[in-house]
């Protein structure tokens, strides 16, 4: 190739590469401002300060500090209601006999009930059963008899639980299974209960958040659960005879419990 010619091609090479580097120039720019990544061997430059800014105040708030805690409560009310569970027992030859003896005695029993002033609607029946008596001889008892046993249930304010069950023996009652206090009404005391656990949790949260630098801010959770165990008063099986004898029956108090798991949002202190 002559002199001249090579030199023609030299000339027409270098608008084609100042092209193309000016092209990938402009690529790396338009990386760098978009966030996207550079073309091979090109490091784009940093992200606009704008963009920085909202990516970390995102950030920020998806991984804003929390301080969770724990708290109860709990307040203490004379039970208001009783629940006792009186019935008969009864015995006879034939199930037929048991059942009729044992219908008459019953409806002997709710005639009492209602004359010490129970409400009809708080007389409900919670078990009956009718069934063989066998004895203990030979590998295959007969039958000795049928024995048939029906237990109500019955609401009672808890100063009335005494005269009741009195009432009931009275009447000819065998059958007691116990006597269970309750408050009636635990709305106004779960309220209660659950203000004290949540203003414990809340203290429980300022004094670690202030060990650790922070301030609470708010709630982002809270779960919550009450309750309240029912006092039991034990009552044996009574026979009629002891109907002259007084029940003492004393409710004592019932505690009404609320407990919460608090998750609070948080910010530095200072």
């Amino acid at each position: 190739m002559s002199p001249e010619g090579g030199l023609l091609q030299r000339i027409r090479r270098r608008p084609l590469a100042a092209a193309l580097a000016a092209a990938a120039l402009a690529l790396a720019v338009l990386a760098a401002i978009a966030g996207l990544p550079g073309l091979p061997g090109v490091t784009p430059h940093s992200q606009p300060a704008a963009l920085a800014a909202a990516t970390g105040s995102s950030a920020g708030g998806a991984g804003a500090a929390t301080v969770s805690a724990s708290g109860s409560g709990s307040v203490q009310a004379t039970p208001d209601w009783a629940t006792l569970q009186v019935g008969v027992r009864t015995r006879a030859a034939s199930a037929q006999a048991a059942a009729e003896a044992n219908a008459g005695a019953v409806q002997k029993l709710i005639q009492a009930l209602r004359q010490a002033g129970v409400d009809a609607k708080e007389i409900r029946t919670s078990e009956y059963s009718l069934g063989p008596v066998y004895g203990t001889g030979g590998p295959s008892p007969a039958p000795s008899g049928y024995e048939a046993v029906h237990t109500l249930s019955v609401g009672v304010p808890a100063d009335r639980a005494g005269a009741v069950l009195d009432a009931a023996t009275q009447a000819g009652a065998n059958q007691a299974g116990g006597v269970v206090f309750d408050v009636r009404d635990r709305t106004s005391l779960e309220r209660q209960a659950t203000n004290l656990a949540i203003d414990d949790a809340r203290g429980r949260a300022e004094a670690a958040a202030q060990q650790a630098g922070l301030r609470l801010t708010g709630i982002r959770s809270l779960q919550l659960a009450s309750g309240g165990v029912p006092i039991p008063f034990g009552v044996r099986a009574v026979e009629a005879a002891s109907a002259a004898v007084p029940v003492p029956v004393q409710p004592g108090q019932l505690t009404v419990t609320a407990t919460v798991d608090v998750v609070f949002d948080a910010v530095p202190a200072h």
